[in-house]
């Protein structure tokens, strides 16, 4: 199980850096400047969420169950977005071949969480659905702070009444069936 545990966390990396490379493509080509750091909200909340444990078992359950959550999330939007072809060229590209590498290990952190999980106590089995029920909905959210800066370096035509319109809106639907399908093999659902 390690080494394909290995595997999948060496895929996430090579992902990360081609997703990197075409972002700074896309910034040299179009000569914008660098975003720099931003703090999302899902990143708050897991460092909030990481502070209030004080067992290092517990911070690791719960950093698990993040990345289950968003490698089950990613790979569902990913089959979605990759088969888009109006969006632009290279993102495409870059997009189709992450969902392809993608699937290939989807299931890994799922089975892993089966694995893991099938002989501990209730109450870590508890923490562990808890955080990947409560990790969900934050792909979702509606503060849009980093996406203004965003659409203003794009200059981008009526952001502002865009981030309005989605500021109205507290309940945005996530494909998240496969996530449903991790909790429902877990007896949460």
């Amino acid at each position: 199980m390690q080494k394909v545990i290995a595997e999948a966390l060496l895929d996430e990396a090579l992902h990360t850096k081609m997703s990197i490379g075409a972002c700074n493509y896309i910034y040299q080509k179009r000569n914008l400047p660098h975003l720099g750091e931003n703090n999302f909200y899902l990143s708050q909340w897991l460092n909030e969420t990481l502070n209030k444990q004080l067992d290092e078992k517990n911070r690791r359950l719960v950093q698990f169950a993040v990345a289950c959550a968003s490698e089950t999330l990613i790979t569902d939007y990913l089959d979605i977005l990759s088969k888009d072809n109006t969006i632009q060229n290279i993102c495409y590209e870059v997009t189709k071949r992450h969902a392809l590498d993608e699937r290939s290990h989807s299931g890994v952190f799922s089975h892993v969480a089966l694995e893991v999980l099938k002989n501990e106590s209730k109450e870590t089995r508890t923490l562990f659905i808890n955080t990947l029920k409560s990790t969900v909905p934050l792909f979702a959210h509606t503060k849009m702070k980093e996406w203004e800066k965003i659409f203003g370096i794009l200059n981008f035509p009526n952001y502002q009444e865009i981030l309005r319109d989605t500021d109205t809106l507290k309940n945005i639907g996530i494909y998240d069936n496969s996530v449903n399908k991790l909790l429902l093999r877990l007896g949460a659902m």
